[in-house]
């Protein structure tokens, strides 16, 4: 199904992941109310719809960058 390619809901850490951000910062956005608060099977989840439109409002790219290359560059800058 499509639901496995596109997830709506995301744990704290996959948020984490997509946003670049460290999980903390994650909780924080979620604390602050600028990130939607969901509860899936008693667990806290964060709308991907959300992270798209808060990466969007800090005027950062949508995260349709590749990770991976991210990764290349920074590896690549630091040495």
């Amino acid at each position: 199904g499509t639901a496995e390619t596109s997830p709506t809901y995301v744990t704290v850490k996959e948020a984490a992941r997509i946003m670049t951000a460290h999980p903390v910062t994650v909780r924080r956005l979620i604390a602050d109310g600028k990130l939607g608060r969901y509860s899936v099977e008693g667990q806290l989840r964060v709308k991907v719809s959300d992270i798209h439109a808060y990466m969007a409002r800090a005027g950062q790219s949508s995260p349709t960058i590749d990770l991976d290359e991210r990764a290349r560059q920074l590896l690549s800058r630091s040495r």
